[in-house]
């Protein structure tokens, strides 16, 4: 995590991450069409790496075009009244490097209107993206990860490509059986 010179947020780490999510997609459902997928994070500087970085993504911006897919990248406030079919959710907050006292200060994080606006968003499928360490010592996210963990649903980052393997799976059977036209993503994802 770092802060920029204005007081701004960002994590690197989870904008890697958010881009593999968004390459494994590609990847593993190459068929997915008219999609929408929206990006939430908590703090301008994260929502401004990622477009950044987004952009020089080529192969996966032109999967999107091709496929009809559209994104959103935005903070909660951005997404107030919307919702996408996936959302992937960049909570930012992790612990300081190169501190002697480190608190586990989740900002924004604990507002609980924007924790709801930022969790409802998503239609079909939510990724969220943090620390569990960090995240945890609030009681409500103490409780989504909780839930997540009892539902095999919380993975490391190393994990990815396994997991994303058997969410495929589940996704394409769910997607079998009810014979949309539309991807529908597993309600799995969803509390």
């Amino acid at each position: 995590m770092k802060r920029s010179n204005q007081g701004g947020l960002s994590n690197q780490r989870e904008v890697e991450f958010v881009l593999r999510l968004l390459c494994a997609l590609r990847t593993l459902v190459p068929g997915l069409r008219n999609v929408t997928i929206g990006v939430i994070a908590f703090y301008n500087n994260q929502v401004s790496l990622i477009n950044d970085r987004l952009q020089g993504y080529h192969r996966l911006m032109n999967w999107m075009k091709k496929g009809n897919i559209t994104i959103q990248v935005s903070t909660v406030d951005g997404f107030q009244g919307s919702e996408k079919d996936i959302i992937i959710l960049s909570c930012v907050r992790s612990r300081w490097h190169g501190r002697k006292n480190i608190r586990n200060e989740i900002g924004f994080l604990k507002d609980f209107r924007r924790v709801n606006v930022a969790l409802t968003r998503a239609k079909y499928s939510l990724w969220i993206l943090g620390n569990c360490d960090v995240l945890s010592c609030d009681e409500l996210w103490n409780s989504l990860i909780d839930d997540a963990r009892s539902r095999q649903l919380l993975t490391n980052t190393c994990n990815l490509d396994i997991f994303m393997a058997q969410s495929n799976r589940y996704m394409h059977d769910q997607h079998h059986h009810k014979e949309q036209s539309r991807w529908s993503p597993s309600k799995k994802h969803r509390k």
